[in-house]
């Protein structure tokens, strides 16, 4: 696996980019890194019986890093919980927006 560390310390690894995508029913967020998060979205619709949105992408692989810091609001597996934290990262305009 290529990784580069970028000018703000971010790590990089072969273009990847972190996504979040909010699930519809259930309220959760997943967060996770692709090549393509429109492809995985469309993968993932079709695992999930829940309207799955994407709402926010990053153009680089923090998704370790999302990780730790929702820690606390982990469900299972890369899927959490709505917290005020999580929201305002979402909304954040000065964050890479989708």
């Amino acid at each position: 696996m290529n990784t580069t560390k970028n000018k703000h310390g971010v790590y990089i690894r072969d273009g990847r980019q972190t996504y979040i995508i909010r699930a519809h029913k259930t309220r959760l967020y997943k967060i996770g890194s692709s090549l393509q998060p429109d492809v995985r979205i469309e993968e993932l619709r079709n695992m999930n019986a829940d309207t799955l949105v994407i709402v926010k992408v990053f153009p680089f692989d923090i998704e370790a890093d999302l990780h730790l810091r929702f820690a606390s609001q982990r469900q299972h597996g890369e899927w959490f919980t709505e917290s005020k934290d999580l929201l305002n990262l979402i909304l954040d305009k000065e964050a890479l927006v989708r």
